[in-house]
């Protein structure tokens, strides 16, 4: 038996997917609308290309949410297709706890976490492990 199953992604934006913003440049940007502040980093598009339609990413930041019509801006502009933002987040550490599926289901674990160096970009090899030949998860 297979089942096949999407996943959900939860991405943040400084230092992950574009170049790391203090609070202080992402306000001069907004009162000076210089909206090509954020620069994409290495292997973003790349990794955004490879996760299927049917997958759901939802974006996360520390960004206050009067910062959010621009950050959408910068991702629509780069390509970066989302389902929702979660913004105000405390800068601290995230954590994301989730059930593994009963051995009848597969025996899937359901939570990973990658940590990335800042402003480093993605590395291909550290999702690689996610993708199945269809683009979802198979649990055979």
């Amino acid at each position: 038996m297979s089942i096949d199953m999407n996943r959900c992604w939860f991405i943040d934006v400084d230092g992950t997917i574009m170049e790391h913003q203090t609070d202080f440049r992402l306000l001069d940007a907004l009162f000076n609308k210089e909206w090509r502040l954020d620069n994409i980093l290495p292997g973003v598009a790349h990794l955004w290309e490879q996760i299927p339609e049917q997958d759901y990413i939802v974006i996360t930041t520390a960004r206050p949410s009067f910062f959010r019509y621009m950050t959408e801006k910068a991702l629509k502009s780069h390509g970066l297709r989302f389902d929702y933002i979660l913004m105000d987040l405390p800068s601290g550490p995230r954590i994301l706890v989730n059930d593994t599926k009963p051995e009848e289901e597969g025996g899937m674990e359901t939570a990973y976490a990658i940590p990335v160096e800042r402003n480093k970009g993605l590395v291909w090899e550290s999702f690689r492990k996610f993708f199945s030949n269809k683009g979802t998860d198979s649990v055979q």
